[in-house]
């Protein structure tokens, strides 16, 4: 939803939404971030409501299935507990508005930027550089107090590198409850 940092503009945001609005299976991600100099609850709520805003500018509204992208390339000035405390506070505030929420990262990234904390929501795990099933071997794995629900990979193509993503088997049978299937 957002240009690879909070607050900041998706160039195609509109032909992207527009795309996938058409297709069964879509979601949306919000970068996250916390440059640790404001409150960490307000600062949250704004990120999520200007990507909320974001969303409605380009023509759209109402995606089910939000992800906060959990990566350390962002800006994480707080300590673990108060970057905790900006996810746990974006999550609630998407929430709020009726969507399910879920969490992109790393094992290492999500260390990193929220140490211990565990909200237990569904994970979609970064895998690096592999295949479906190196991949696929993760999906027995923990991030955020989760198993991963979905794992993605990342492969070399003709046409550059290329991400791939595949839904856990736990998770086949609730594929809804991470894509927006309605």
């Amino acid at each position: 939803m957002t240009g690879g940092k909070p607050l900041s503009s998706n160039q195609c945001v509109g032909s992207q939404l527009h795309w996938a609005a058409g297709k069964r299976g879509h979601a949306v991600y919000v970068n996250t971030a916390y440059p640790g100099t404001v409150e960490p609850v307000a600062y949250a709520r704004r990120v999520v409501d200007d990507a909320i805003a974001r969303e409605h500018a380009a023509g759209l509204g109402g995606t089910a299935v939000w992800w906060l992208d959990v990566e350390n390339v962002n800006t994480w000035l707080g300590t673990t507990q108060e970057n905790a405390t900006v996810l746990d506070a974006m999550a609630a505030r998407l929430q709020e508005l009726g969507v399910r929420v879920g969490i992109y990262s790393t094992p290492a990234m999500w260390l990193q930027v929220a140490g211990s904390w565990a909200p237990g929501l569904p994970v979609w795990y970064a895998t690096g550089a592999g295949t479906a099933l190196t991949a696929a071997a993760a999906c027995g794995a923990q991030l955020a107090g989760s198993a991963a629900a979905i794992v993605q990979w990342r492969q070399h193509s003709p046409g550059g590198e290329l991400d791939h993503n595949l839904i856990c088997p736990a998770y086949r049978s609730r594929a809804g409850e991470l894509l927006d299937l309605g």
